[in-house]
């Protein structure tokens, strides 16, 4: 099994500078790379490894492997990130402008497209030869809001 901070450290590099090449796509000022639980408590861009396991890119091998001699293959769950401020209840407990939320739905489009667009661009320009040589896109997804936060998370999962 090869070791997954090459990989992490590539797809973050090159998510980051296909996002800073978007025309008017703000990346958040908080970046990091992450393993584990990351907590939404400020806008932020994170490359999150979640996991990995004896398996094929995105499919697992359920249960425990058995010494066979022979080779098996590892894959690592990844998440690319970005979390962003949206419209919450105000002070008194008002709920926010339906136009407002609409605005915060049509940004989170907006990161959708960008992570996905940075995704295949990576791929077209073989951004992650040498460091890994299977790449799957799971999807985009998005959590919340939760706390004035929304999550939206674009998940892949390479071989190690």
């Amino acid at each position: 099994m090869n070791n997954g901070g090459p990989i992490l450290q590539r797809i973050f590099e090159s998510f980051k500078a296909k996002l800073t090449d978007t025309s008017g796509f703000s990346v958040p000022r908080r970046q990091y790379i992450a393993t584990g639980e990351v907590v939404d408590d400020t806008e932020q861009f994170v490359v999150q490894a979640l996991q990995t396991y004896p398996g094929m890119t995105g499919q697992a091998v359920r249960g425990y492997q058995a010494a066979s001699g022979g080779v098996v293959t590892h894959a690592m769950d990844i998440d690319v990130l970005l979390v962003r401020c949206v419209p919450s209840l105000d002070g008194t407990g008002r709920p926010p402008k339906d136009s407002d939320l609409t605005r915060a739905a049509l940004n989170s489009m907006d990161d959708a497209t960008a992570l996905s667009n940075a995704f295949y661009k990576s791929i077209a320009e073989n951004a992650f030869v040498g460091v890994c040589d299977n790449v799957a896109l799971a999807g985009v997804t998005w959590n919340g809001p939760s706390g004035g936060l929304l999550r939206t998370t674009l998940s892949m999962s390479v071989q190690l």
